[in-house]
């Protein structure tokens, strides 16, 4: 648990969505499933607080594009354990990866670490 993206069959149609600060990101790691085939993408702003009407509305896009699961961020997934799907929600596994000044960002964090 969570139920994981290796659930996904090949060209299986899947809608994405999620509520993160960096969303095309997110849709760019969708994209790179060999065996999913995003069909549509929900954007919600950072740290979305979900409601039932945001819930009707993944819901009702999902079916609209005949989407045989629903893809989101493990972020997103953890405000969500209390809404029911009508299609099955997969989480994805995204990974924040710094590119730029990576080598400072992890020596800092040691630092703080083993400084705590």
């Amino acid at each position: 648990w969570p139920p994981q993206i290796s659930l996904i069959k090949d060209k299986t149609i899947v809608l994405g969505f999620c509520g993160i600060g960096q969303p095309k990101n997110f849709k760019s790691e969708i994209l790179k499933i060999e065996k999913a085939h995003l069909k549509d993408f929900l954007i919600f702003e950072d740290h979305h607080a979900y409601e039932q009407k945001d819930i009707n509305q993944i819901n009702s896009k999902a079916k609209s594009i005949g989407a045989e699961f629903i893809l989101t961020t493990e972020k997103d997934f953890t405000k969500l354990w209390n809404f029911n799907f009508d299609i099955p929600l997969l989480v994805s596994e995204y990974k924040l990866k710094p590119t730029v000044g990576a080598a400072e960002f992890y020596a800092s964090l040691d630092s703080c670490l083993h400084h705590s």
